[in-house]
């Protein structure tokens, strides 16, 4: 395996920008993690991510914006749109990981013990080493991953921005 160190963080107490640049190595990691050798590998080692967690915002980031989609697509006409997150060819071992984060994140922090991922659809995909996140869910991604944070592709902070205005429509 051509991955061998994590990246080495500053300190606080030695840069002022010490934030911004543990930010850009985390990203920057993660852009590296997406490489094919990496992520298509069934036995890697997912410790490679963060020993000690489920990653950084950062890292997920890096790694959705190298190997994924983060998009609107259109549904039926041009007047209905959806959000859409998705990656593939990806293994199992990182898209748990993923998962994890995502749990994390979207509901432990935020003071409720909801299932994320409640109907196990995306447990399946992941199975199928493949994501497809669509709607409410995909927005969360993009709220979590892109609110608060500098680092990334302008490209993918201009979908974000759309993403995140976002509205479901109506049922009827």
């Amino acid at each position: 395996m051509i991955f061998s160190k994590r990246p080495i963080h500053p300190d606080d107490r030695e840069h002022p920008q010490a934030a911004l640049m543990r930010e850009q190595a985390q990203y920057l990691w993660g852009v590296l993690l997406a490489d094919s050798e990496f992520r298509e590998d069934r036995d890697c080692d997912v410790s490679l991510i963060d020993p000690y967690g489920t990653g950084t915002k950062a890292f997920w980031r890096g790694f959705l914006e190298s190997c994924g989609k983060i998009t609107v697509k259109a549904s039926g006409g041009a007047d209905r749109e959806y959000p859409l997150v998705s990656v593939t060819k990806v293994s199992y071992q990182i898209l748990v990981k993923f998962l994890a984060f995502m749990q994390e994140e979207v509901y432990t922090r935020n003071g409720c013990e909801w299932q994320w991922d409640a109907d196990g659809k995306l447990e399946w995909q992941a199975k199928g080493r493949f994501l497809r996140i669509s709607g409410q869910k995909a927005q969360d991604v993009v709220r979590v991953l892109y609110i608060g944070e500098t680092v990334g592709r302008e490209s993918a902070r201009r979908m974000a921005d759309r993403i995140v205005q976002w509205a479901p429509r109506n049922v009827r």
